[in-house]
């Protein structure tokens, strides 16, 4: 590009007569590329007899660094691209430790706040331990300073061999620098997590009880110490109850040194031989009454599935009132007619004082309330539902009632609806010309989007888009009936 500014620049001063003859050589050597520089002497000539060729020439440099940047930039985004380069492998996190919450279907932490706050230090732990890896691994077959070099596997080069001396001492040594450059000594209990893991990982990664006695005492990890927890933290009977289980690492080992994830009984089992005093009642509960606490526990499952049957119910009432055809529904929400065996009529008057539907305006603000909808059901497919929206509160504060019609289909669960809708102020203002709608309404049309103008009348031709939540009445009734029977 700068090259063709350039030699148009030297035809425009060379016709003007601003420039000598060799001006049409200088041109010359551009247009054959024999000058990709700038830097010849026919330029340079033309630069130093016109002040405008000049600072052309003088763009030079600045647009060869940027040009370069570009295509590094380009050159990056194209390896990235690719499915094979390491900015793209996916790297999963570690995790030596068995959880606190990795029992009862993973549920287990939330029996006590000291197994999650051990989860929690846990993966800390596992954090700088993948850092201090991440650091040997960098460094390569090379000490560096007070770190002496790892060593790397035969079958897979780029990964540390863990199971040797030397690389434990790189990494003994490269945990101590990420953990002295967080502050994370400053916690007693992020020290305490990381001190006891430490020691079992590396005793695992050995496969010798001796030999890692013997290089904790080293300086690469007699860093550690013996950190402390505070007088009556449960933090440290939960770790020795969730750390408990062991089994031999491979099929050749001598030693049960691996950690297993244990079941909900061996950690309650272990909480107890550990003197772990529980601080919630469902934890209290659990290692006092065992059997007590399962079969509480084993009703929660049949909680849950007679909510989903209620719920299959409720879902099933709905299907039957959208599909029942010819009709005319004068009230389309679930409530029965009648009241359930045992249950009060009261309950059928209290829900119906509650509004079947709420729409919200999110144009101009405020909302609708309705009761009751009638709808003509001509097939299963087809209807014309009714807009009663009885109290409607405007953004503006004004009340006012809205009615009106939307022919509906229903394709696939969704139903779609277009029609009018006419506003009656309540202040005595006029009634203005009804306006265009649509309407979109999704979970058996429970969810529903309402959109158009809100009349036709010139100069209130404001556009409507309303959110709205129907059968709320239905859905409170049979929610109401159903806790009542679980008491």
């Amino acid at each position: 590009m700068l090259r063709v500014l350039l030699s148009a620049s030297l035809l425009e001063e060379q016709a003007e007569g601003t420039l000598p003859a060799t001006a049409a050589a200088a041109r010359a050597v551009l247009a054959a590329g024999l000058d990709p520089s700038l830097e010849g002497a026919p330029v340079r000539q033309m630069a130093a007899a016109s002040d405008r060729i000049a600072r052309l020439v003088a763009l030079a440099p600045r647009l060869r660094t940027l040009s370069n940047r570009a295509a590094k930039v380009a050159a990056d985004a194209a390896q990235l691209s690719s499915t094979n380069v390491p900015e793209r492998q996916l790297v999963l996190s570690r995790r030596f430790s068995p959880l606190g919450g990795g029992a009862l279907l993973n549920f287990s932490g939330f029996l006590d706040r000291p197994l999650r706050d051990l989860d929690f230090y846990s993966g800390v732990y596992d954090a700088v331990v993948q850092i201090a890896t991440r650091e040997c691994e960098v460094q390569g077959p090379y000490p560096v300073e007070n770190r002496p070099a790892a060593v790397f596997r035969m079958d897979a080069p780029l990964l540390l061999d863990e199971s040797t001396l030397e690389t434990q001492r790189c990494l003994g040594q490269a945990l101590r620098t990420v953990v002295e450059e967080l502050r994370l000594h400053q916690s007693a209990r992020v020290a305490y997590v990381i001190a006891k893991l430490s020691r079992l990982e590396v005793t695992a990664q050995l496969g010798s009880r001796s030999a890692a006695t013997k290089l904790l005492a080293e300086p690469a990890w007699n860093w550690l110490g013996e950190p402390q927890l505070p007088l009556g933290d449960q933090l440290g009977p939960a770790f020795a109850a969730v750390t408990s289980r062991t089994a031999p690492c491979h099929e050749t080992a001598t030693e049960s040194l691996c950690l297993l994830d244990p079941t909900i009984d061996e950690l309650l089992e272990a909480l107890q031989r550990a003197e772990y005093v529980p601080s919630s009642p469902s934890m209290r509960d659990a290692l006092s009454d065992r059997d007590r606490w399962t079969a509480h526990l084993a009703q929660r499952p049949s909680d849950i599935i007679l909510t989903g049957v209620g719920l299959g119910q409720l879902w099933a009432r709905r299907a039957e009132r959208l599909s029942g055809a010819p009709e005319l529904d004068l009230d389309p929400s679930t409530i029965p007619a009648r009241t359930p065996d045992g249950t009060s009529p009261a309950s059928l008057v209290a829900a119906h004082l509650l509004p079947y539907r709420i729409s919200l305006d999110v144009v101009q603000g405020g909302a609708a309330f309705s009761w009751i909808e009638p709808a003509l059901r001509v097939s299963s497919w087809f209807s014309v539902e009714s807009v009663a929206d009885l109290l409607a509160i405007e953004g503006s504060g004004r009340v006012a009632s809205t009615l009106g019609l939307i022919p509906t289909f229903r394709v696939r669960g969704v139903a779609l609806g277009a029609g009018a809708q006419s506003v009656f102020p309540w202040n005595g203002d006029p009634v203005l010309m009804p306006g265009v709608i649509g309407r979109i309404g999704l979970l058996q049309e429970r969810l529903a989007i309402t959109f158009g103008i809100r009349s036709l009348s010139t100069g209130h031709q404001e556009a409507l888009v309303a959110l709205s939540v129907s059968d709320l009445n239905g859905l409170a009734y049979w929610l109401a009936l159903w806790s009542a029977g679980r008491k």
